[in-house]
């Protein structure tokens, strides 16, 4: 598979060095034919694409060979984009940039597969959103604030659109869609009129988008324990974190979408907090019914003997884990069946604390 965007490549020499083209029919016509040059190139690298999407080979091979021209098509971008600020010819440079935007969509709509949304968006692609993001953020500020929304989670909703402006800031593909899709739920809330429960709904959204940030999670976490604190006995209480066990288990997230690719999703962070919570009331629910008086045997059946020691037991469990063959998300409940139900040739009875 060869590189194909030499041509284009060439053309950037006549874009950065406009400059020294002198005014005149025969200036005229070199750029001209440049436009019909990048436009026939435009066609040649369209079907080669289609081309190489049915070569033999590795699918490594065809999804390196898509990213190197998509890394390539978004810096030709950059460079046309610069070059065309305050140039005289920024016609022949909008002409290329809508070229090369297009073999980008192409990719991208295509071959969606080998399109990599961790790469930064084309220059031009981000600031052109940026006056309809200043404009939905200042609305959404204003609209939610009448409503009663309190102040932390607008400013945890309005981060990365403010982030956006950032000087240091690289969009990616991901994100810019992440903040598109954010833009359009969020506008369709605030163009409700009185919508019952601002907030709750607000969250709902987020939940769909999964706006997976720290400050959100800890944001949600202190509300559900601030709604706990109307049930006394523990028996409410595990009931109260079960019911939002199963409606968080529930909510239907937008598929692709998130907003910090590195952390877990949060209804993964969410229902970890919410395991954890049951297990602990029901450990002490427990507690506080057991007779006072010998200990009781919980060990029910025999336990499978393994010859793996108990580092390797342990590394087994989280390898199944990281492979989501095992679905748990209560950790302290899993260890404690493990510990429960193996014996190895040096440890009959294995502690939770050991795996």
């Amino acid at each position: 598979m060869e590189y194909e965007l030499k041509a284009l490549e060439q053309i950037v020499s006549v874009i950065e060095h406009a400059n020294n083209l002198k005014p005149g029919k025969q200036d005229t016509t070199f750029l001209g034919k440049h436009k019909r040059l990048a436009h026939i190139e435009k066609e040649r690298i369209k079907f080669k694409f289609i081309q190489a999407s049915f070569e033999p080979g590795s699918e490594v091979r065809i999804e390196m060979y898509f990213r190197q021209h998509q890394l390539a098509l978004v810096q030709l971008t950059d460079i046309f984009y610069r070059a065309s600020k305050g140039n005289v010819h920024d016609k022949l440079s909008k002409e290329l940039i809508d070229c090369v935007d297009f073999l980008l969509q192409f990719i991208e709509t295509q071959f969606p597969k080998y399109f990599d949304r961790e790469v930064k968006i084309p220059e031009a692609k981000r600031l052109q959103m940026a006056p309809e993001i200043k404009r939905t953020l200042k609305f959404l500020q204003t609209s939610f604030m009448v409503n009663g929304v309190p102040d932390e989670l607008i400013n945890h909703v309005c981060q990365p659109m403010e982030d956006y402006f950032l000087p240091v800031t690289v969009v990616n593909y991901r994100e810019y869609y992440f903040i598109k899709d954010l833009q359009h739920e969020l506008l369709l809330l605030a163009k409700h009129k009185a919508p019952n429960n601002y907030t709750e709904q607000i969250c709902n959204r987020l939940l769909f988008l999964n706006f997976n940030s720290l400050q959100f999670f800890n944001y949600y976490i202190e509300k559900l324990s601030d709604s706990s604190n109307k049930y006394e006995t523990t028996q409410e209480l595990i009931e109260f974190f079960s019911m939002e066990m199963k409606l968080i288990n529930q909510v239907i997230v937008k598929p692709g979408s998130v907003y910090k690719s590195e952390l877990p999703s949060l209804c993964d962070q969410i229902g970890t907090w919410l395991g954890e919570e049951i297990y602990f009331l029901e450990k002490k629910q427990q507690l506080l019914q057991l007779p006072l008086g010998p200990a009781l045997k919980t060990d029910i059946g025999p336990k499978v003997h393994t010859s793996l020691p108990v580092a390797h037991l342990s590394l087994v469990i989280r390898l199944l884990l990281d492979a989501n063959l095992i679905k748990n998300k209560n950790a302290a409940e899993l260890l404690k069946r493990v510990a429960g139900s193996f014996r190895t040739d040096k440890c009959e009875h294995i502690s939770e604390d050991s795996l």
